[in-house]
């Protein structure tokens, strides 16, 4: 074999390997990027629903306080009067009130 294949041939398998090598690295590294970056935002949104649950919570609370101490919403609940349940709790102050069937 001549000079040439013999300088040719090796430096060729060690391109091969390196570029081999680093493709692998890139990937691997990426890869632990990307979880990383998508666990986050599931922990990000995590929080947010928390946070909306909690103050829906609150809200709820300080709603059902309010509308039970109003003597036309208590009558309006005991008389299953589905319509005066809404004007009086509307009246109150608790807009948009929905009530299920």
């Amino acid at each position: 074999m001549s000079i040439k294949w013999k300088i040719i041939i090796p430096m060729a398998i060690i391109v091969t390997v390196l570029t081999a090598t680093t493709i692998t690295l890139s990937t691997v590294k990426f890869t632990e990027y990307t979880s990383t970056l998508f666990n986050e935002m599931i922990n990000v949104s995590a929080d947010g629903v928390r946070l909306f649950i909690s103050d829906s919570e609150a809200k709820t609370k300080a709603a059902a306080l309010s509308a039970t101490e109003n003597r036309d919403v208590i009558r309006a609940i005991r008389n299953r009067d589905k319509d005066a349940i809404i004007k009086t709790l509307d009246s109150v102050g608790l807009y948009g009130v929905d009530l299920l069937p």
